[in-house]
């Protein structure tokens, strides 16, 4: 019966260090499960509140961005007309520099009078007849032929003569049978006429006077009537101006005539004639008028460049505004998507917890009644790992609960055996206990305290081997970390590594604890029973070490037993060793070693099926603080480990197959990646 009552006595042990284990687990889960609850609905109402102010925020930026736009356009506006001000300016003065303003109204009063002019002719000359024009010259230059006659003899010609002797009206009838003209002779010395006799001249004129009363010439024989005869109008001296006048008009009416006649003998050429002096005369007005524009504008040059100089800056300024919009426009997006991706995890990790807290069986299991070993190990409770671990947790207790079906089971086995002696006791650790007790024959005190301690110490040994585990573990996986990562060159370094440091004193002390319990359990019979020798003072001596440490630190972790150092060989050769991974070599390199550090542990975080089933993205910011040789290593390293880097830079980079742009779609709330638009990269 060796056998299944050391099974039973083991199976013991186990049971109450796991008791152990969930007595100090539930509460903390419990008290765990009630702050998630309030620090969900926390995070959530925050992250709400976040949200809304985002979206209030994004509005905002939105009509700014607009404001400024608008601005921008508005001032891009005003630039070109200030643009087309100085373009018209500079051509005002190429045209204008240099001209006279009065020389060029004279040359427009010129063209005016001219054109006016030619269009009176065209317009006299339309209906008249070329005979007619002729006609009418001819008598005008006899008109004036006689006016001149009149204004050189005004004074002294036949005219004033015969009124010495006749009156006004006498002449006048006279003057009805006689040239016009002849009454203008003059009658002064070398003139046209000569009266060598006044008086047989004066009885002449009393004569002929008689024979023309009352507007008839009678004559021997013959009467003739005058009264269709103009009698001649003749001016005396007193009229001179009055006969320049006449004269000046008639010689303006000849020179109409004369242009008319011209216009009507060529009236087509005259017509453009005319036209040509219109435009002449037109274009002669608008350059007047561009001349007062240029005076006008030379008014206003220098406020017109201040103007310019200040419309420029204000274009700068409002291109800063948009452009800080634009940055924070993209901030905003990716706050919004943080929110958002947080809110999906807190749901995913209640429903995660809902579903593992109706899976709890701890309520249906007494834990702390009997004997139950102290769970020595610092509980930490972090809510990213809460589902984990309650899910841990129930899964302990479900182990709890099979061992109480086997220890009874095994008991069952003893009892049907024969051995019954026991099974009348009321507490069933008890009856179990005493079997052993028996079993094991302990025959003095000594013995059983010497049991009692293996007992404690195999317990102690059993608690803190996992840790022991853990780190050995740890350093074997590092290792294996540090082959991979050797054969990658990373920057300026020979060689990278990351070295576990175990703390000797700690390690020693559990080591010692374990190897002693190892023996104690080593051997055919009862392991408990075991008479090896060992180290009592050794042994002691790491009890209170390890006793010490874990109420210092109230409990003992993984983290307690080891320090992280990392080796760097430089280019010349030289070893040098560092607590943080930030003082290992320049920014470039720092994010090369971390980059590589992450592939790695997320690909030993992979079974071997997953390694080759996946390809994941990894998105790397700030690539162009990475120079090309890294770049290079990052993108190996990163296809064989079955990871795509995606490098973000806004600056050029030449490692990259393929530059994929980002489309903003729905007005800027999201962004589009389309593979079409992928642009591959020729080395």
């Amino acid at each position: 019966m060796q056998e299944p009552i050391a099974a039973l006595e083991s199976m013991l042990e186990n049971q109450t260090v796991l008791k152990g284990k969930l007595a100090a687990y539930a509460p903390k889960i419990d008290q765990a499960l009630i702050d998630f609850d309030t620090y969900q609905e926390s995070q959530l109402s925050e992250l709400a509140i976040a949200l809304e102010d985002i979206e209030h925020e994004k509005h905002e930026f939105e009509q700014k961005q607009s404001l400024y736009v608008q601005q921008s356009r508005d001032i891009e506006r005003r630039q070109t007309q200030i643009e087309q001000w100085f373009l018209d300016y500079d051509a005002l003065k190429s045209e204008f520099e240099l001209v006279n303003k009065a020389t060029l109204k004279t040359s427009l009063t010129q063209l005016k009078q001219d054109y006016e002019s030619l269009s009176h002719s065209i317009t006299s000359a339309q209906g008249q007849s070329l005979h007619t024009l002729d006609y009418r010259i001819s008598e005008t230059q006899k008109q004036i032929k006689s006016l001149k006659l009149q204004l050189k003899n005004l004074e002294f010609n036949l005219f004033t003569r015969m009124r010495e002797d006749l009156s006004l009206k006498e002449v006048e009838e006279i003057s009805r049978i006689l040239n016009p003209d002849i009454l203008s002779f003059a009658t002064t010395t070398n003139g046209d006429i000569t009266i060598d006799d006044e008086n047989a001249f004066g009885e002449f004129l009393s004569l002929l006077s008689e024979n023309v009363k009352g507007g008839v010439l009678t004559l021997p024989g013959a009467s003739i009537k005058l009264k269709k005869l103009s009698p001649v109008q003749m001016q005396s001296g007193e009229n001179k101006e009055q006969l320049t006048a006449q004269l000046s008009a008639l010689e303006h009416s000849l020179k109409e005539f004369k242009q008319q006649r011209d216009v009507a003998a060529n009236v087509a050429d005259k017509q453009k004639e005319k036209d040509a002096l219109y435009d002449e005369l037109m274009s002669a007005e608008s350059a007047l008028k561009r001349l007062e524009q240029f005076e006008i504008m030379q008014q206003s040059v220098e406020a017109q460049a201040m103007l310019k100089e200040q419309l420029l800056a204000e274009r700068e300024q409002v291109d800063d505004y948009l452009q800080d919009i634009q940055k924070n426009s993209g901030s905003i997006a990716d706050r919004r998507s943080l929110i958002k991706s947080k809110q999906e995890q807190i749901n995913r990790q209640t429903e995660r917890l809902r579903q593992v807290k109706s899976e709890r069986i701890d309520h249906t299991l007494d834990l702390y009644s009997g004997k139950v070993t102290p769970y020595m190990i610092d509980i930490t409770v972090d809510f990213d790992n809460l589902s984990d671990l309650v899910h841990h947790f129930n899964k302990d207790c479900q182990e709890l609960r099979n061992f109480d079906i086997n220890v009874r089971n095994t008991y069952l086995h003893v009892y049907n055996a024969g051995i019954t002696k026991f099974d009348n006791e009321n507490d069933e650790y008890t009856k179990y206990q005493k079997l052993i007790s028996a079993f094991h024959n302990i025959d003095n005190e000594r013995d059983a305290v010497e049991r009692q301690a293996r007992v404690a110490l195999t317990e102690v040994a059993a608690t803190i081997k996992g840790l022991r585990e853990d780190l050995d573990r740890l350093r074997r996986e590092m290792n294996s970390f540090n082959k991979g990562i050797s054969q990658h060159r990373i920057s300026n370094l020979q060689a990278f590594k990351i070295n576990v440091i175990p703390r000797k004193m700690l390690v020693d002390s559990i080591d010692t604890i374990i190897s002693t319990s190892h023996q104690f359990e080593q051997g055919d019979t009862l392991d408990l029973l075991s008479q090896e020798p060992y180290s009592e003072s050794a042994i002691n001596e790491a009890k209170d070490h390890l006793i010490k440490l874990a109420s210092d630190k109230a409990g003992l972790t993984l983290t307690d037993l080891f320090d992280i150092r990392f080796e760097v060989v430089n280019r010349a050769g030289e070893t040098e060793h560092f607590e943080k991974i930030d003082s290992a070599g320049s920014n470039g390199t720092r994010i090369t070693i971390k980059l590589l550090c992450g592939m790695l542990f997320i690909r030993y975080l992979l079974s071997d099926q997953e390694q080759n089933l996946y390809r994941i993205p990894i998105y790397i910011d700030e690539a162009a603080d990475i120079d090309p040789q890294n770049q290079k290593a990052i993108i190996e390293t990163a296809l064989s480990f079955g990871f795509v880097p995606i490098f973000a830079s806004v600056k050029p980079q030449i490692s990259c197959d393929y530059i994929v742009p980002i489309r903003s779609v729905k007005d800027g709330a999201q962004n589009w990646v389309d593979e079409k638009d992928w642009i591959e990269v020729e080395h």
